[in-house]
């Protein structure tokens, strides 16, 4: 860590800040940086970033700015851009460069019927995921939160009968291990992205996770929660950008494509696009599912519903069977022109070199 020091630094000064380096396990050094400007280096310590003390050290008498070198988020940065989602029954399916990922199903698990018919119908259009709601977070307590643990089970008897994995979300530590019994993935909501005891949970519980951008964090944010699951222990992360509050009322939240190749510039990990949630509006999930294949997203996810008139949560953004057919001839046209392929639930791809994506920008300009 470097401190830059203010001009003119002093005796006692100087021997305060070597004390409370000290006392923060580290040596403070005084190097000359000019003629008449000084910096201190504090050798030692913990051997990953530590923003509490940098924090800190920006209070400490005579220091200006402090500097830490090295990767703010190392996991983050480091993460494989690859990895197989392996159900406990069918085939795994990949997530990363090579392949489009496509994930559909109703918002809520709501009843066997219901699920049954739209299962089948996104397994026929040749979806690669099977997504449903069991617990769901309501603005408004009087709305339908979810069958939970009933509505779990469910979903996976029917994503078992149509053969796909399933991803659903989990919203309290303490179901966390009964959800990963019973998907093949998690996801963390939107209105969780910032659940730090959450994100740990779920990060060390030995499943996939997918991790859904805040309504109104940034990209930093969104990295920095990515960076407490890797921590926590998964080796299998995906990102999902799912729209940011807006100003128009015309329009549920703002789809922010374009964090999707900015996100390429600061990790290898994947992006899925959620365009239902983004847009809240039926006619405009196709086109921006299309937009997504050309921002370079690795995936879409979207709601699907056999009778929307009828459904208990988010009726407006729900496709309904019959267009999945247009929607899966248009990601696989667009697919094939980003030289990919529309994943299909197939055998496990190892992750290796092979599969990795381009270093991201950052990391070019560093080994060149």
């Amino acid at each position: 860590m470097i401190l830059v020091l203010k001009r003119g630094v002093a005796g006692p000064e100087r021997t305060s800040l070597q004390e409370l380096a000290v006392r923060a396990g580290r040596v403070c050094r005084f190097v000359p940086a000019s003629d008449d400007a000084v910096v201190a280096i504090l050798d030692g310590g913990r051997d990953r970033p530590d923003p509490d003390l940098a924090a800190r050290a920006r209070l400490w008498p005579g220091v200006m700015a402090v500097v830490e070198p090295g990767e703010e988020l190392p996991l983050t940065r480091a993460a494989v851009g690859a990895f197989a989602v392996a159900p406990r029954h069918g085939r795994p399916v990949t997530f990363g460069p090579r392949d489009f990922v496509w994930i559909a199903g109703p918002c809520s698990v709501e009843d066997p019927t219901m699920l049954g018919e739209v299962a089948t119908a996104v397994a026929a259009a040749g979806a690669t995921m099977l997504r449903g709601g069991a617990y769901k977070p309501r603005t408004s307590p009087y709305s339908f939160a979810g069958h939970g643990r009933e509505g779990l089970l469910l979903l996976e008897r029917v994503a078992q009968d149509v053969g796909l994995p399933v991803v659903s979300e989990v919203l309290d530590v303490r179901d966390v291990d009964f959800v990963a019994q019973h998907v093949d993935m998690l996801q963390v909501g939107a209105r969780n992205m910032q659940n730090f005891p959450l994100l740990s949970e779920v990060g060390a519980c030995g499943r996939p996770v997918l991790l859904k951008r805040g309504p109104a964090s940034t990209l930093d944010e969104l990295l920095a929660a990515a960076e407490y699951v890797l921590h926590a222990g998964c080796t299998s992360l995906a990102l999902c950008e799912r729209g940011v509050r807006g100003f128009d009322p015309n329009r549920r939240n703002v789809l922010d494509l374009s964090i999707v190749p900015a996100l390429r510039e600061r990790t290898n990990l994947p992006v899925i696009v959620d365009p239902s949630h983004a847009t809240g509006c039926r006619s405009l999930v196709l086109p921006m599912a299309k937009a997504a294949v050309a921002a370079g997203a690795d995936g879409v996810m979207v709601e699907v519903h056999s009778r929307p008139t009828e459904a208990l949560s988010d009726p407006t953004q729900a496709l309904l069977p019959a267009d999945l057919d247009e929607l899966g001839t248009a990601l696989r046209a667009l697919v094939r022109l980003e030289q990919r392929a529309l994943a299909s639930v197939q055998e496990a791809v190892t992750p290796d070199a092979s599969v990795r994506r381009e270093p991201a920008a950052h990391d070019r300009e560093r080994t060149t």
